[in-house]
């Protein structure tokens, strides 16, 4: 079930990444998103876009409203912008939202408080999350967009 779960997350990561063309058919499968990233020269890019959270803050409040009000647990917690920061160090500063928790909103304000002490780091924002519901499983995914500060060459 697991497994299951955590594939569906991944193609959705990939689609919020990399969104269809949109000449594409939405019946697209994943495997063909070789061919979709290919542009219209016919030449591959080399990296993927830079990922955007695009979430609207009405989508957002209505997805937080359902997973409180019908205690989701945290299924994914992903970061997105972090170059030189790990992934363990953000985990530590978001200490009260962690996987496999009951979600409240209240824990995600306290992280996103915690983790833009990070000098490192633009401070986050609700912008900067987005949320996604998985109702078979009573999942909430989230991934948090981070913004470097531009580091001076010493």
């Amino acid at each position: 079930m697991r497994k299951k779960s955590t594939l569906r997350f991944l193609a959705f990561l990939i689609l919020a990444v990399c969104p269809l063309p949109a000449n594409a058919q939405s019946s697209t499968n994943i495997h063909d998103r070789s061919v979709l990233l290919e542009g219209a020269t016919g030449t591959q890019r080399s990296e993927p876009a830079p990922f955007r959270c695009t979430q609207s803050a009405a989508e957002q409040a209505a997805i937080i409203r359902e997973a409180e009000a019908s205690n989701y647990t945290i299924g994914r917690l992903e970061f997105a912008g972090n170059k030189h920061i790990s992934d363990g160090v953000l985990r530590k500063k978001m200490r009260p939202l962690q996987e496999g928790e009951k979600f409240k909103r209240k824990n995600l304000v306290r992280s996103l408080a915690g983790v833009s002490r990070l000098k490192t780091i633009h401070p986050v924002r609700f912008s900067d999350v987005m949320l996604r519901l998985e109702e078979t499983d009573k999942l909430v995914d989230l991934i948090i967009c981070f913004s470097e500060k531009s580091v001076a060459k010493r």
